[in-house]
């Protein structure tokens, strides 16, 4: 097995997306969530629901990088939740096509099911759901869930 070459360094010492740490990401997330809730267009309301999935998965990884949690307990967090799980999930959808590791056993679908308005989440007459593990769940419940999960963990921990 050959050792992997670690990266150059940056080219500077510090850069702008960084300067706020894991709090700036943490922030970053929550604007997604508050634009998603926001909007009324159904394309800016998937747009930004697809950012917000992409900065709560990768939210773990700025808390690792900074050591803002004790580790162990990230990785059980990340290995316990569902939902977050999903949330790594559609990151990876969005950034590759396709998933090659799914966490939540296999590749998740998303569909527009139509229903009564003014009933709907992604438009009046109409929910974005994701099937998973057998069921659908609409897809803005477990957006919440997910701000909710990391309210709770980062406030367990005292950093929040």
């Amino acid at each position: 097995m050959s050792k992997r070459t670690p990266p150059p360094p940056p080219e500077l010492d510090s850069s702008w997306q960084k300067t706020p740490g894991w709090r700036g990401h943490y922030a970053r997330m929550g604007r997604w969530r508050h634009r998603w809730r926001a909007a009324s267009d159904p394309v800016e309301r998937e747009d930004f629901l697809y950012a917000f999935f992409c900065a709560a998965a990768n939210l773990a990884d700025w808390l690792k990088a900074e050591a803002a949690v004790p580790q162990t307990e990230l990785d059980a967090l990340l290995k316990n939740s569902s939902d977050l799980r999903v949330a790594r999930d559609i990151s990876n959808v969005i950034k590759h096509r396709d998933l090659s590791d799914p966490k939540v056993g296999r590749e998740y679908s998303m569909a527009r099911q139509y229903e009564d308005p003014p009933h709907g989440t992604f438009a009046p007459d109409s929910r974005l759901t994701i099937y998973t593990n057998g069921a659908w769940i609409d897809a803005f419940e477990i957006a919440d869930r997910c701000a909710r999960e990391w309210d709770a963990f980062l406030q367990r921990h005292g950093v929040l």
